[in-house]
């Protein structure tokens, strides 16, 4: 349990530089270098510390972890594509959402007992109701029709991820490996999509480069360990209590930007979070406390 809290501790500040970042640089810029960098240090530690257990890695896992950083790649993606515009908040709410995507799969497909489902799905559904309600309301319509959308497609991409390294990880398939191949996935599909849109980089790379340095360097540091503790906390233990334990992150996500971002929260979308934080955790109250 350790692990994930640090895990969840070091996402939500991921999150809150993200966004800082995203604000005054080009994100496609900000990913690659970032990608880059982060998978060096991993493929520097897989081969100089762990070049036996390389060798030893069947196809077959290795292909599941492939298809599982996939999906996480693309999740980073349309996160990064969600957050360029929209907000902490928005972000921190879509978060409680692959929770729910990751206790719904394990209810139906893996029959692990959740306490209090229905209820849960009542809460949770009441209180996006009332998020899209508050969207509606507010004078960015369409900017937000297009966040909804993208941080939806994030929830969905996370939570499978999360699942198939879950998998992955339960046949024993290390650590380290799993977190490289998950950033070598991203530095790929991006650095692919790049070389077919040249025009998404900015004309003035080297200049850029050179001022996001200090922030790629952190950034790369943050979701490196954060990547590395929450595999070895999923290792030990389910998705769902991973994700219940992760309830962290969208929380400190959501107080980091009110308090030093100085998202605008409304009080329904105030009663918004907390119907879905409600919902979230009733899923499995039991579960996580004799966790």
């Amino acid at each position: 349990m350790f692990f994930l809290i640090i895990s969840c501790l070091l996402y939500a500040v991921n999150n809150f530089v993200w966004k800082k970042v995203l604000s005054v640089s080009n994100s496609w810029l900000l990913i690659i270098s970032r990608s880059f960098l982060t998978s060096v240090i991993g493929v520097f530690i897989c081969f100089f510390f762990f070049s036996e257990v390389l060798v030893e890695l069947q196809l077959k896992a290795f292909g599941y972890v492939v298809a599982a950083s996939f999906f996480g790649a693309l999740g980073l993606l349309f996160m990064v594509l969600a957050l360029k515009k929209g907000s902490l908040f928005q972000l921190g709410i879509f978060n409680l959402l692959i929770v729910f995507l990751t206790a719904t799969y394990l209810f139906i497909f893996e029959d692990i007992d959740l306490e209090n489902f229905s209820l849960a799905v009542i809460l949770i559904g009441t209180g996006f109701m009332c998020y899209c309600f508050h969207i509606q309301k507010s004078n960015t319509v369409e900017v937000s029709k297009k966040q909804l959308l993208l941080f939806f497609g994030m929830a969905l991409f996370f939570a499978a991820s999360c699942l198939l390294h879950w998998y992955n990880l339960k046949q024993s398939f290390p650590v380290i490996v799993a977190v490289t191949v998950q950033e070598l996935m991203v530095f790929i599909l991006v650095g692919l999509l790049l070389l077919l849109k040249q025009d998404l980089l900015p004309k003035t790379i080297g200049i850029q480069l050179k001022s996001l340095a200090p922030f790629v360097l952190l950034m790369a540091i943050i979701i490196f360990i954060s990547l590395w503790t929450g595999f070895i906390g999923l290792e030990s233990t389910n998705p769902l209590i991973s994700q219940l334990i992760s309830l962290i992150t969208p929380i400190f996500t959501i107080l980091l930007g009110v308090f030093f971002n100085k998202d605008k929260c409304s009080p329904l979308a105030l009663v918004a979070s907390i119907l879905i934080i409600s919902g979230v955790f009733l899923l499995n109250f039991r579960g996580l406390i004799f966790f």
